[in-house]
């Protein structure tokens, strides 16, 4: 047997007063500060403070990473709602989704105009008495501030910015760390006019229980600190038999584990008999893998014959990743069960990626997971265990290749072995993974977003992007005039000087020489900009002669699979991009060893509309494109406008790819 070490999380616990909230729970909701940013370990309570702001009256703006993670929140505030007396008529009037997930839910209820209907809820969802909450992600998000052509549409209002902020109470970025620069952009702007607009008394939060450093950005921006407040839990660490009167239990005694170079299949084998334990009492037991395909996928023939040991059917597993939930029809892969459909609290055993690691509560006492792919993740998952005052087991699978690439994987093992057989506190293990990083050298401002324990930081470039938000945001027909005018007055300084580093291009549309080029240019620039999440390309696979269809990267489908070897990619009417395939299950064309995989991207300038292939990264391949370019014969106007682009490109890190 693999085992390297074990140690144990010890039983903590916060202090609450006769409301059941905590100092650090009541902070977050009466805190003065414009912006607010939250740190406590995970099962604080960071969300369950804001529903009871919801019960108070007050309208939220809760912005997730994810659609699960919406859908998850979603079913915890029903749950919380009831239980507070709320009948289900006024549960459902009082919360409302917006995601795809959202949207198609309204549309199986006969609602036509969904856009009308979202824009209608801004004001109000129902007139009973209490608050109010809209959960939503990023992507939602900034549809709504920054696509200047939604309106006019017919029956759709011209609903702005200003609205939000005159809107709501609270707006709130759950799981902050996940949510990329861009996302993470766009919440600069409506901190920004929480504070330039103090007569609404709108308050925007950051959540976390791994915040990353985004005192550079705010700096860049134009934050002050005295807008800012960090908020912090304070955790009381307990023995097993101490009393808690006064206090609530966030975890109880886990015990962890950690093995070298052996798999979650082995470690589930060894541990059957705690596992039946745990599932014959009702409680779930779950697999974290670190990657879909090498890992998660090419592990499940072995997990079936694990569970057929056990006496266990493969449908009592649901298998939760970012391919498996898009399935639609009823497809099969050696009996598991898969697709969003289903509700993960009706499945003893959940086989997951890290698409669960961030906010989700389960009814789970053991674990198994890889460790992740960064600390944060490591933090994020051990929080899955044992909410509430019950002992659990975490069993950490890590492999000589991942600990010979992670710095900090080989210092939590080390830490991990020097308190061998030792209870720790939850805050020695945060300290020890958040010290690790590069991030503790740096000596940000105090103030500016940066709590005691940073798991990583935000470049400067989230500033800029903002900039470049607030551009498009004025192009939104729903401010005119005097709207148009009060925001102008309010901009950011950042914002301005975004707009004189685009007017050099902007001024090849005035040649027709280049016209046309630099329309293509600033066409390809604008839908960067309003990407919030970089994925890769995706293609639907869809198998013939069924209903079964997934979506995957086309660079997962080269690398991990052999299908296009055998299939060719097509494009439907309605323009989306399709594989049909002869196989009952896209799984059964896995390859053994991931294939090299050469990604050829096109990119483009403003003076041109030639297209420049390029295999590697990006931005190091345009910077040397452009030095090329300055170096040549051209004109002063296109000069300039590529000392733009090259500037564009170094503030920013958007790229200018076309698709052929």
């Amino acid at each position: 047997m693999a085992l390297v070490s074990t140690f144990t999380v010890c039983r903590h616990a916060v202090k609450t007063a006769l409301n059941g909230l905590s100092d650090f729970q009541q902070d977050l909701l009466n805190n003065k500060a414009n912006i607010r940013f939250a740190e406590a370990p995970a099962g604080c309570g960071k969300s369950y403070a804001f529903l009871r702001a919801v019960l108070e009256g007050k309208r939220i703006l809760f912005v997730v990473p994810t659609r699960r993670l919406a859908k998850n929140l979603i079913a915890s505030l029903q749950e919380d709602m009831k239980s507070e007396g709320w009948s289900d008529t006024k549960i459902q009037k009082k919360i409302a989704l917006w995601s795809s997930d959202g949207r198609s839910a309204m549309q199986a209820m006969g609602v036509k105009n969904v856009t009308q209907k979202r824009l209608h809820e801004l004001s109000e969802l129902s007139p009973l008495d209490g608050g109010e909450i809209i959960v939503t992600t990023p992507e939602s998000l900034a549809w709504l501030v920054l696509d200047p052509a939604r309106y006019p549409q017919q029956g759709v209002s011209d609903v702005s910015v200003l609205d939000i902020i005159a809107s709501f109470d609270h707006l709130v970025f759950d799981e902050m760390h996940t949510i990329e620069k861009r996302g993470l952009s766009l919440s600069f702007i409506l901190g920004w006019l929480c504070v330039q607009f103090p007569q609404w008394q709108t308050r925007l939060s950051y959540l976390s229980a791994t915040p990353i450093d985004l005192s550079v950005p705010l700096e860049r921006f134009g934050f002050e600190s005295s807008e800012i407040a960090n908020l912090s839990e304070t955790i009381t660490d307990l023995a097993c038999d101490d009393k808690t009167e006064g206090m609530r239990v966030i975890h109880g005694d886990v015990d962890i584990a950690c093995y070298r170079n052996l798999s979650l299949s082995a470690l589930l084998k060894l541990k059957a008999d705690k596992a039946l334990k745990e599932i014959h009492a009702g409680r779930q037991v779950i697999l974290i893998f670190d990657q879909l395909f090498d890992g998660l996928s090419k592990s499940l023939p072995e997990l079936a014959l694990v569970l057929a040991e056990m006496d266990l059917n493969t449908k009592d597993a649901l298998l939760i990743s970012s391919v498996d939930d898009s399935q639609k029809g009823n497809a099969d892969y050696l009996g598991f069960s898969m697709g969003s459909h289903h509700d993960p609290k009706n499945f003893p055993i959940l086989i997951a990626t890290s698409s669960i690691e961030i906010g989700v509560t389960f009814q789970c006492r053991l674990l198994f997971m890889e460790p992740g792919h960064n600390a944060a993740s490591l933090v994020q998952r051990i929080g899955r265990v044992s909410r509430g005052d019950y002992t659990g087991e975490i069993h950490i699978s890590m492999t000589t290749q991942n600990l010979g690439r992670h710095v900090w994987l080989r210092q939590f093992l080390a830490w991990s072995e020097k308190n061998q057989n030792q209870r720790v506190s939850i805050r020695d293990l945060t300290q020890t993974l958040c010290q690790s990083l590069s991030i503790c050298v740096s000596k940000p401002k105090v103030g500016l977003g940066r709590s005691t324990s940073c798991y990583g930081s935000m470049p400067a470039q989230a500033a800029v992007i903002a900039g470049l938000y607030w551009q498009y945001m004025m192009m939104h027909v729903g401010l005119q005039k005097a709207r148009h005018q009060l925001l102008w007055d309010k901009q950011p300084k950042i914002a301005f000087t975004v707009t004189q580093w685009l007017k050099p291009i902007r001024a090849l549309l005035d040649d027709p020489m280049y016209e046309d080029a630099a329309t293509q240019w600033l066409a390809i620039f604008e839908a960067e900009v309003k990407i919030l999440r970089t994925m890769p390309k995706s293609v639907t696979v869809r198998s013939l002669g069924s209903n079964n269809q997934w979506t995957i990267s086309v660079f997962a489908l080269r690398r991990d699979t052999d299908l296009l070897d055998f299939y060719d990619i097509t494009e439907n009417q309605q323009g989306q991009f399709e594989l049909w395939i002869d196989e009952v299950h896209w799984r059964n064309r896995l390859v053994d060893e991931k294939r090299t995989v050469k990604v050829i991207q096109h990119l483009c300038l403003p003076h041109s509309q030639m297209d420049f292939p390029f295999e590697h990264q990006a931005k190091p391949a345009l910077l040397k494109m452009l030095k090329r370019e300055l170096n040549s014969n051209h004109s002063q106007l296109v000069i300039e406008a590529l000392k733009s682009v090259k500037e564009v490109t170094e503030q920013t890190g958007l790229i200018c790819v076309k698709d052929l």
